[in-house]
């Protein structure tokens, strides 16, 4: 099912394609009986996040989402306000999506994964400096059987400061989120699916039946209860920036550089750190191809994301710890 716009609360739009599965991409998920042990609450949100980032007019909600990261990463990693401004936000949403200016039909909405994709090609500028993202990764939260791994996505939004959500998003929500409500569910209630959309969760907290995550969208903070989480959300990414990282090494949540560097590896079960044993040297550069006549052929998606992937997690540090406040 493709998801494109969809009902509204005032002007407040969807526009979540769903995955394309055949699509090669990386996967992050913990190894198999490892333990992780994220802090019993973070939020990463900040005031500056409450833009619409023209989601209140296009099926934008991917593209949104990932200017809103950067306020966030900019905000806590670097001390520093950024917003992004719509022009940024058009001109990613009509790459990402082929959308034309003043042709409504051509405003179908963008898979995660392309947006992440433009995040780190291409970037969203302030004026002044161009943003990009260094490497991104799909979540493997969800089991065979449908179970999420909630330490898993709480150590993303923990160390990352930042987990993308793809969810479906049902029609009571609208009328919750109209109504400065929580978003919950219970399975007495019915629903109709309306379409997709997509929401940085950036916060976690709370045990047992009062457990929540908070996300922004569409301008402002949403609380969400565990219940709607486990129906409604089926896709979670995570990406990091250079910027997240402070000028000391450190990272907002306290970590190190070398000691994240070390779980990271261990999470993902690859790489010298997880045994403890340091990291490997950068390899010698690899000499560029020579140009046959149609040119070089250029490397497949996953290798470059692989590659990306690696060359973030050396410099990028936040996998566990707790907040050095």
């Amino acid at each position: 099912m493709t998801y494109g716009l969809g009902p509204s609360v005032g002007s407040y739009q969807l526009g979540r394609k769903s995955p394309d599965r055949t699509r090669p991409n990386v996967l992050l998920k913990r190894v198999r009986g490892a333990t992780l042990s994220p802090p019993a609450a973070t939020d990463w949100g900040t005031s500056a996040m409450n833009t619409m980032a023209m989601n209140d007019q296009l099926g934008c909600c991917t593209i949104s989402d990932k200017v809103h990261v950067v306020t966030s990463q900019q905000y806590f990693g670097q001390g520093r306000t950024v917003v992004i401004p719509d022009t940024e936000v058009l001109k990613a949403y009509r790459a990402v999506s082929g959308y034309v200016p003043g042709k409504p039909r051509t405003d179908v909405g963008a898979t995660l994964q392309d947006a992440f994709d433009y995040a780190r090609k291409v970037g969203f500028s302030d004026g002044s400096v161009t943003h990009r993202i260094e490497a991104f990764a799909q979540i493997d939260a969800i089991s065979n059987r449908g179970a999420i791994d909630h330490d898993l996505i709480k150590t993303c939004i923990d160390s990352f400061g930042h987990v993308a959500v793809g969810m479906v998003f049902p029609d009571f929500a609208m009328d919750q989120f109209g109504n400065n409500q929580v978003w919950d569910w219970s399975s007495r209630v019915r629903y109709r699916e309306e379409g997709g959309h997509d929401i940085p969760l950036v916060g976690y907290g709370g045990t047992g039946a009062g457990a929540y995550y908070d996300c922004w969208t569409w301008g402002r903070r949403q609380r969400i209860t565990v219940p709607f989480f486990e129906r409604f959300f089926e896709e979670f990414w995570t990406s990091g920036e250079k910027d997240w990282q402070r000028l000391d090494g450190s990272v907002p949540n306290g970590i190190d550089g070398q000691a994240a560097q070390v779980e990271f590896e261990r999470l993902i079960g690859e790489g010298p750190g997880w045994d403890g044993a340091p990291p490997a040297p950068d390899p010698d550069p690899v000499p560029e191809p020579v140009p046959g006549p149609d040119g070089p052929e250029p490397p497949p998606i996953d290798d470059q994301l692989v590659e990306a992937f690696e060359s973030f997690s050396g410099v990028f540090s936040a996998w566990r710890g707790v907040h050095g406040k």
